[in-house]
């Protein structure tokens, strides 16, 4: 009986050493995964807003970037008040511009060559690791007034709540 556990316990042991392990490496406290291949979406708020200003929703997969402004509520979370603007990404200038108020069917280029109001938001694609950043500074382009907005990354136990968002006013 004792050669017959000993033989399985050599065939179990055997069959472990030939299994290939791959070593995991996790924090405990915060994993962040490889962005490389794979598409991420952060939401993005102005800080200590008192009243409705705006926020972004930033999507990266690799060096492919979407980008959208919103007016946003005031408090916790990302209540959505309604969309302001859909943002264009140029990579070789490393920014997002996000036109205002901008009509019919004429492009991002010649908005902005028209000096059409429009946000500008630095962002560098292949050097800028988006589950890292915490603060993104926007802005304002305009004929009449500059302004600056400072946006802080919504930490990630935030974004459950964010799915209670309110499109377009309610």
């Amino acid at each position: 009986m004792k050669q017959v556990v000993a033989l399985v316990f050599s065939v179990a042991l055997l069959l472990l050493a030939g299994c290939e392990r791959k070593e995991v490496k996790v924090h405990a406290r915060h994993h962040v995964p490889d962005t490389k291949g794979e598409r991420v979406v952060t939401r993005w708020k102005e800080a200590d807003l008192k009243a409705p200003g705006y926020g972004m929703i930033i999507e990266q997969e690799v060096a492919k970037v979407s980008a959208t402004l919103y007016r946003v509520e005031p408090g916790e979370g990302f209540v959505i008040k309604e969309k302001a603007s859909e943002g264009k990404f140029f990579p070789e200038r490393r920014e997002i511009v996000f036109p205002l108020f901008m009509q019919g069917a004429i492009s991002v280029e010649d908005w902005v060559s028209a000096k059409g109001s429009h946000v500008v938001v630095p962002f560098d694609a292949q050097n800028v690791n988006i589950l890292q950043a915490t603060n993104l500074t926007g802005e304002l382009k305009d004929m009449a007034r500059k302004s600056t907005y400072n946006f802080s990354r919504l930490p990630s136990e935030a974004l459950p709540s964010i799915l209670n968002t309110s499109a377009g006013g309610k």
